[in-house]
């Protein structure tokens, strides 16, 4: 007889997680380096014991990695006004012995630069703007299967993508990023070149917080 079991997800960050706070390496002459990072692992456990297609499946519990993650932040000044910018961060699974380079993802790899004045300027593989400027202000936690995931921080973003977004306008700040896709050097492309964009404005005031988008 088929056995079903409620569904129940335990993903509670141990002792060794550490919030991913970064410490300046090197700052001098308006050169600056930071690091930064986290170990976080939790336990996951419980589910249906049965998969679609009526095989058994084990549901007990196991460690788990939690975006354990390790970056840099880089910065020179150029003039008063104009910060040169980059970063990068590799996420890690901090619950298991890798022996492939023990990186599995670059999450984070951009350049840019940052005037008080223009506002910012920024090209590579980075988090979407929309994500940073209306979803993450509010708080909104996106799980990356879900039916929310047009407004995660990958969506038409991560890796090809250009962004520019104000300095802050009494309390307003606008923002317009597109990606691009492209099928450069496949032997069978399955789509042309197509430009994705994103844009929105967000104002913040004290406790008061509003943005819109599009994406």
């Amino acid at each position: 007889m088929k056995k079903t079991l409620l569904a129940t997800a335990i993903a509670g960050a141990l002792g060794a997680s550490a919030a991913a706070q970064a410490a300046t390496v090197y700052d001098q002459d308006g050169t600056r380096l930071d690091v930064y990072g986290r170990i976080a692992m939790g336990i996951e456990g419980g589910g249906p014991e049965y998969d679609s297609n009526d095989n058994y499946q084990d549901n007990g519990a196991e460690f788990v990695d939690v975006y354990s993650r390790l970056g840099l932040r880089m910065s020179q000044e150029v003039t008063s006004d104009l910060t040169a910018f980059g970063r990068l961060e590799w996420r890690f699974d901090g619950d298991e012995n890798t022996t492939d380079g023990g990186f599995n993802e670059l999450r984070q790899s951009y350049l840019g630069l940052q005037s008080k004045q223009y506002g910012t300027f920024q090209a590579g593989n980075f988090d979407s703007f929309y994500s940073q400027f209306v979803s993450l202000p509010f708080d909104v936690y996106i799980f990356a299967d879900s039916d929310l995931e047009f407004a995660g921080h990958s969506k038409q973003s991560r890796g090809d993508s250009i962004g520019y977004y104000t300095p802050d306008l009494s309390g307003f700040t606008a923002f317009l990023q597109a990606k691009h896709y492209t099928a450069r050097g496949a032997a069978d492309p399955s789509a042309d070149s197509e430009v994705a964009a994103q844009g929105g404005v967000r104002y913040a005031q004290g406790p008061v917080t509003i943005g819109l988008g599009f994406v």
